[in-house]
């Protein structure tokens, strides 16, 4: 009987241990997960803004990027108050086909 009881201690022991483990294991794994989270969340933001930044200067150096937004501005104002000014200034799609020659 003394016997049972020795092994049966030993398998409580052991078990006891093998969750202690995996309560420590999970911890790790739970704390890397954040600071692995707040990484990439880093690295996301920063490649976003250096793209962005990378784009916004690419177009703005463009020649005739002041005709493009005017005539955008004029083609969204003719939508909403009808025809303002038909001058072939204003005119975005042949903007474009000039940009494009």
């Amino acid at each position: 009987m003394e016997k049972f009881k020795l092994i049966f201690a030993f398998w409580e022991v052991a078990l006891a241990a093998v969750t202690v483990v995996l309560a420590v294991f999970t911890i790790v794994v739970a704390v890397g997960a954040i600071f692995g989270y707040t990484f990439l969340r880093q690295k996301a933001e920063e490649a976003a803004r250096t793209t962005a930044e990378k784009k916004m200067t690419e177009f703005l150096a463009e020649s005739n990027v002041r005709d493009i937004i005017r005539a955008h501005v004029a083609e969204q104002a003719n939508l909403l108050y009808g025809e303002m000014d038909a001058s072939p200034t204003h005119d975005l799609t042949s903007l474009k086909e000039k940009k494009d020659d």
